[in-house]
């Protein structure tokens, strides 16, 4: 069974707005997850709550900092309930369970390396672009990477490029649209089998 991990107890609440902000646009309109619950919205509101209470207590005085503190203990209890559902939706389909979790911008739990997702996207280093890293193939491999809007189709993949190392960049894609990744590991002149494509909002 595949165990999210949100860390919420080593985040800042600045920190906790922007991964609530990650997430809620990484699983809207995400097809692995249909009815969130909690919703969507309701993050999203705490979300700001907290924001605001966090920027009134930087200038406030102690009655600030006490709000803000309720405001962020709503914040963890829903993203922590959020967590648990994607735990559950990833757990119905456990050979594709790594890939559904990832597509909500969260991590695994992880238990060592074996626990690496076999691939996972992220927000890369410039606007516009993805991040993306696969569990290790081994010595002497490379790496082919490509991308596509639909999926459900061979035809619509583009080639990104191949690397040496488990991970790769894309730029220049669309802000704001979904794509779905995935990567072949290439041993001399032998090409294996691209992995379930895992999906991701570009911002």
């Amino acid at each position: 069974m595949k165990k999210v991990s949100l860390k919420l107890n080593r985040r800042s609440v600045p920190n906790k707005v922007e991964f609530a902000g990650i997430t809620v646009l990484q699983m809207t309109g995400n097809p692995y997850f249909t009815t969130p619950n909690p919703t969507l919205i309701s993050v999203t509101n705490a979300s700001t709550a907290a924001d605001v209470a966090y920027k009134k207590s930087q200038v406030g005085g102690p009655k600030d900092t006490e709000d803000m503190h309720a405001k962020v203990i709503v914040l963890d209890a829903l993203l922590t309930a959020l967590g648990n559902y994607v735990e559950f939706i990833a757990n119905q389909t456990p050979a594709n369970a790594e890939a559904i979790i990832s597509s909500a911008g969260i991590q695994m739990k992880s238990r060592g390396s074996i626990n690496i997702p076999i691939l996972f996207a992220d927000k890369g280093t410039t606007p516009a672009s993805v991040k993306l890293r696969r569990k290790s193939g081994g010595q002497r491999v490379a790496y082919k990477w490509q991308y596509s809007k639909d999926p459900f189709g061979d035809a619509t993949w583009v080639n990104a490029g191949e690397s040496t190392i488990a991970s790769f960049e894309i730029d220049g894609l669309e802000l704001m649209k979904r794509y779905w990744f995935r990567v072949a590991i290439v041993k001399g002149t032998s090409q294996g089998e691209f992995t379930d494509p895992v999906t991701f909002v570009i911002s």
